[in-house]
């Protein structure tokens, strides 16, 4: 590693290279954090790679773009390519997919969102003469920002120029294999984001590779679910290029508009397909306007329906309560009834009581009057002296 720079740690690693954190480093002070990609050659770079690596670098440095990561500069050694780019905190969005497997990353508004900024990062990558190449959930990144969230593309360094921009079949197959031999990622690990051509023949890949790729990236974070599987990478590869893909609507909760228009991002057929980023983003576009408008009708209509359902709740609430009062009442005027018949009931008990303990004791008294004196005499009590016999 050169002295400008100051490794931190590791970030991550491919096939043929690793990631890391450093900072850049201007008379012995840290300036910045940047991430830099260290791809090993098998071996060492040939001359012809070199030349290739320095002019695609400069067409990279062109692509300026909020919505693609920032290439800083790259230096070349014998058999070490390093890419450096500015760092972005956050993590890609296969993390996401990995922790929420087997549900969906995210719900269509935020799908459109997503994709849109995808859409807009290719469109400049495209009007430079280049191709990404490795569109994938682990080279998109969501990035937190004052103005809100961003989605941004990164691992430009696997990017290269189209077929089309090179003079012959033999420079265009030199940047091919540059790619491949710099690539910190082995494309064929990641088939299942490949388009046809891709497959089939590198020098066919172009601009609507990269549609076809975001279209499968899409479908993957909307349903949780790739639409080609296999239990080999080969397997994979043949599904992507006979097997037909079913319609988003179809797996998971999503307008059919927005099933339509990843549907025909992965066409088979190049005609079929979206000519360019910029056609595959008017009608995204498009789609989130209507999807926002309907948002905004079912919106209003929740909230008529909460205001429907409030007034009736308030409704209910004041019947329920004229009811309770009533019953209040009711119970009171019952428990107030009930507690004068339980004292006329008590008043009454006592009342007899009373009076048969009067005539208990009237009874006691006239026995007494009638029992014999031991000495023959009589209690007389009503004079209140003894009467001799």
């Amino acid at each position: 590693m050169r002295n400008d720079y100051s490794i931190v740690n590791f970030v991550g690693g491919g096939a043929n290279g690793i990631v890391v954190k450093a900072w850049r480093l201007q008379a012995g002070q840290r300036m910045e954090v940047l991430a830099i990609k260290l791809v090993y050659a098998d071996g060492s770079f040939t001359e012809a790679e070199a030349k290739q690596l320095q002019w695609e670098s400069i067409a990279l440095n062109r692509v300026s773009s909020p919505f693609v990561v920032a290439l800083k500069t790259s230096f070349l050694s014998s058999s070490v390519c390093a890419i450096v780019m500015e760092y972005l905190d956050g993590d890609s969005l296969d993390k996401l997919i990995i922790r929420s497997s087997p549900c969906a990353v995210m719900d269509e508004s935020e799908g459109l969102f997503c994709l849109t900024n995808v859409l807009q990062g290719l469109k400049h990558i495209h009007s430079h003469g280049l191709v990404h190449r490795d569109i994938k959930s682990g080279n998109i990144v969501p990035v937190l920002l004052a103005e809100g969230k961003r989605y941004v593309l990164i691992d430009r360094g696997i990017a290269a120029t189209t077929s089309a921009t090179f003079a012959t079949k033999a420079d265009a197959m030199q940047s091919i294999r540059t790619v491949m031999r710099t690539s910190s990622e082995n494309i064929v690990r990641t088939p299942q984001y490949m388009s046809p051509e891709a497959i089939q023949d590198l020098l066919l890949v172009n601009n609507q590779s990269d549609l076809f790729s975001a279209g499968l990236t899409m479908f993957h974070l909307i349903s949780g679910k790739v639409p080609f599987e296999g239990a080999t990478p080969i397997m994979i590869m043949a599904a992507v290029i006979h097997t037909g893909q079913p319609l988003l609507n179809e797996l998971c909760a999503c307008s059919p508009a927005f099933a339509r228009i990843v549907d025909r991002a992965l066409q088979k057929k190049l005609p079929d397909r979206y000519q360019s980023a910029q056609e595959m983003l008017n009608d995204v576009e498009t789609e989130m306007v209507r999807f926002d408008d309907n948002l905004k009708v079912v919106l209003e209509a929740q909230e008529e329906m909460k205001k429907h359902l409030l007034a009736k709740h308030q409704q209910e609430l004041g019947l329920l309560q004229h009811r309770m009062q009533i019953e209040s009442t009711e119970l009171n005027t019952m428990m107030s009834t009930k507690r004068e018949q339980k004292m006329r009931e008590i008043d009454e008990l006592n009342s007899r009581t009373e009076d048969t303990m009067s005539q208990k004791m009237l009874s006691f008294d006239e026995k007494q009057m009638r029992i014999p004196h031991q000495n023959g005499r009589v209690a007389d009590r009503s004079r209140g002296r003894n009467r001799v016999l």
